[in-house]
């Protein structure tokens, strides 16, 4: 309620404009030489984003970015010394006596790698998804920003899924040079080779990362062996990778199988090693020394009060652990813990995202649930009416991936286990009665563009009963997605995006494909509530208590103060009345009470003996109808989509006829069971 009612406040108040202010940048020390001629900056650009060789800069503007250079000695020593800043992203090199160290900072991230060390740390402290324990070391800007190790992440499991082959090779140019993003590809080795192809000849480094699952120390697991691995690992060598990644999004990856891992792989490959881990089990800081010992050249961590659980490993602890060693990462510890102790404060205004894991989960190793998916599990489980059976959505994961044949968990396909879990504890569903009880059933969109082959075919075939039963008549495919998809018209794209935005980025365009509803909603809530970046998070996320002041800065020397005086009574038409001050002048404004008029109104749920009458078999909101009353439509064909917690269902027509009624509307919630639409 008080989301709602704070976000009327801010309906009404905040129309303005606000920006993320740009990184501060200082030099290592006073450039010696003037500014350059235009045309000489011009061809240092080019050596600096082409040929990655440090270019000597001096101060001066390009495209928006300050860059400064220079160059001193220091007790003798010659030191070079490049920083830039671009947007909230600051870069900087220093070489000294021939010894390098490389410094990225963003608003999200801070990675500090050393080649002299062996090894490459790259700290979290931002957060990933809304789960502050899911920290994504590969954050989508900084990972692609020039010389940070990696600028393209391919996660590899065998299987195909290509949702981004169709603008790839634009991706791969902008992206590539820019540095402005980088996406997950879920494909088979041979489906990897445009975007391989297409950063190598930008000069970036390509990086491909296997999937792990499984456990290769387990004889009794015989899928995804150690030698399955190293022939994947040979395989991307082949066709170009730099470096090979190890994802490890589940934590599965034991102290000593990452020992044999990573042996196995430096004997077998001849490029850099990175692996990536949660530490949900609570051993992966183990399992990185052990790593370590091996040789691997890259780990992901996280600073210490946002590290481990669903989180990356503590880089707090992997420094202590390994001081004074051969592979001393050379941190100082003071200073890490200042970090901590900074984000510690931070993450407290975050909480409202956290998981309810209080300690490590060994069951992990069973029910092979990724960190980042783990931490928003339940929110999405509780948002459906099934807090009190998350344990049992838990054992049900375990239960669909055995269904499925064991296969690898990763965006997109750890989505799909998670959303047939959900929906097969909602309906009471289990393996024995699933091919009958699901025949009158909607499947999540997630679950049928698995079994349709959108995913990729998986190596042991689909469960042909269930995917017949999943499908409803449609036919499955058996060529590579991307081969149906058709040519993106970014023209188009951006032309439909003028109705949000009267100049569209690139960005917004390349978004928009990519994610078309969630662009349209993002403006689309911009449009309705202005910008309110600069709000504080204990406001934007538990709004404004009675009598609460608090200030909001639109601009540089403009403040509204804002002060909550409280509710009014709800009125015959679901409105109340909402009384604030607004800079000492008193100001009242009616919004509509959604919550009291949901509660209030009567559901009418659908009459499962009568075929005509269409339900939802999960509570949610109404994303988008397809159909009005008096439509003629074919058995199994889409009528509207229901919307949950990032898990959405199409409500499909159990028969074919005209549509006599609608009863919803785009943006309505919805309960579990509530009559939609009747069907004649």
């Amino acid at each position: 309620m008080k989301k709602k009612l704070f976000a009327a406040i801010t309906a009404f108040v905040l129309s303005f404009v606000m920006a993320f202010s740009m990184a501060a940048c200082g030099g290592g020390g006073e450039a010696g030489t003037t500014e350059p001629e235009q045309k000489e900056v011009e061809e240092m650009v080019e050596d600096v984003y082409d040929t990655k060789t440090m270019a000597y800069f001096h101060k001066y503007m390009l495209d928006g970015a300050y860059t400064m250079e220079s160059r001193y000695d220091m007790d003798g020593m010659e030191v070079t010394s490049f920083s830039a800043v671009d947007g909230n992203k600051m870069y900087s090199k220093t070489t000294m006596d021939g010894m390098e160290s490389i410094l990225i900072l963003t608003e999200d991230a801070q990675y500090i790698l050393d080649p002299a060390s062996k090894m490459a740390i790259k700290m979290a402290i931002g957060a990933d998804g809304g789960g502050l324990n899911t920290q994504e070391m590969f954050a989508e800007e900084e990972a692609n920003y020039e010389t940070a190790v990696s600028t393209g992440d391919m996660d590899v499991n065998g299987k195909t899924y290509f949702y981004e082959e169709f603008i790839v090779e634009d991706i791969s140019v902008k992206y590539c040079f820019d540095g402005d993003d980088m996406k997950y590809i879920l494909t088979e080795a041979e489906g990897m080779e445009i975007a391989m192809e297409e950063a190598a000849a930008c000069n970036k480094i390509v990086e491909a990362a296997i999937c792990y699952t499984g456990d290769i120390l387990d004889p009794k697991k015989d899928k995804y062996t150690l030698q399955y691995y190293v022939n994947m690992a040979k395989e991307l060598q082949k066709r170009g990778a730099h470096i090979i990644a190890i994802k490890d999004m589940s934590g599965l990856l034991k102290p000593y199988a990452a020992k044999k891992l990573v042996r196995a792989l430096k004997d077998e490959i001849d490029c850099p090693i990175h692996l990536h881990s949660h530490d949900t089990s609570g051993n992966q800081v183990a399992a990185y020394l052990m790593a370590a010992e091996e040789g691997v050249d890259i780990v992901d961590c996280a600073v210490s009060s946002m590290s481990s659980m669903t989180s990356q490993p503590s880089i707090n602890s992997i420094q202590t652990a390994l001081a004074g060693s051969e592979r001393d990462p050379g941190f100082e510890i003071k200073r890490l813990e200042q970090l901590s102790d900074y984000w510690e404060d931070v993450r407290k205004r975050y909480d409202v995202f956290e998981s309810d894991l209080k300690a490590p989960l060994t069951e992990i190793y069973r029910y092979e649930i990724p960190g980042g998916q783990y931490s928003n599990l339940r929110p999405q489980v509780v948002s459906l009416g099934l807090g009190h059976r998350f344990d049992e959505v838990r054992e049900m994961f375990c239960t669909v991936n055995k269904m499925l044949g064991d296969i690898v968990k990763v965006t997109p396909s750890s989505k799909m286990v998670g959303d047939l879990a959900i929906f097969m504890v909602q309906n009471d569903l289990t393996p024995e009665n699933i091919v009958e009880k699901g025949k009158n059933l909607a499947f999540p969109d997630s679950v049928v563009s698995y079994f349709q082959g959108m995913m990729g075919q998986p190596a042991w075939g689909f469960p042909e009963d269930l995917q017949k039963i999943v499908l409803k008549g449609k036919e499955p495919i058996t060529c590579r997605p991307g081969e149906l998809l058709p040519d993106a018209d970014f023209e188009a794209a951006r032309e439909h995006l003028r109705q949000f935005k009267k100049e569209p980025t690139d960005r917004d365009v390349l978004s928009y494909l990519f994610y078309p509803k969630v662009v349209e909603d993002f403006f689309k809530k911009r449009e309705e509530y202005g910008y309110i970046t600069r709000l504080g998070s204990h406001v934007f996320f538990h709004g404004l208590a009675v009598g609460e002041t608090n200030k909001v800065n639109i601009q540089d020397g403009k403040t509204l103060v804002i002060k909550y005086l409280g509710l009014g009574d709800l009125d015959e038409e679901g409105m109340r009345t909402v009384s604030f001050e607004l800079n000492g002048i008193r100001r009242d404004i009616k919004v509509r009470d959604h919550t009291m008029s949901e509660t209030l109104a009567l559901t009418r749920l659908a009459d499962k003996s009568v075929p005509g009458e269409i339900g939802t078999s999960i509570p949610g909101s109404v994303s988008k109808v397809l159909v009005k009353a008096g439509d003629v439509v074919k058995e199994n064909q889409v009528l509207a989509i229901i919307e949950a917690m990032k898990m959405e269902t199409s409500i499909t027509a159990p028969m074919s006829g005209e549509i006599k009624e609608v009863l919803i509307n785009n943006g309505q919630s919805v309960k579990a069971g509530e009559l939609l639409m009747i069907l004649e």
